[in-house]
């Protein structure tokens, strides 16, 4: 889908390089318990970011957080739009 949709290959992505140029805001979303992806690694890359950004911290597994969590992180979301 990346190749297909991006025109790039996941595998040589480089996030941190990426975010270190990137001028947009950008609103993290990780879950705590994640064991797939590591939340160091989600701090990894908010720390690279050098735009606006925001790091919501979930209490949630792999690629659940937004379903466990819709309400408080679209308030979040919402208020760190606004500013």
């Amino acid at each position: 889908m990346c190749l297909k949709k991006g025109q790039f290959e996941l595998e040589k992505g480089k996030a941190k390089e990426a975010l270190s140029k990137c001028n947009v805001p950008v609103f993290f979303i990780h879950g705590d318990k994640d064991i797939i992806v590591p939340l160091s690694m989600a701090k990894e890359n908010y720390d690279a970011c050098k735009s606006k950004k925001f790091l919501y911290i979930a209490d949630a597994n792999h690629a659940v957080s937004i379903y466990q969590n819709s309400v408080d992180i679209t308030k979040k979301f919402e208020e760190f739009m606004a500013k």
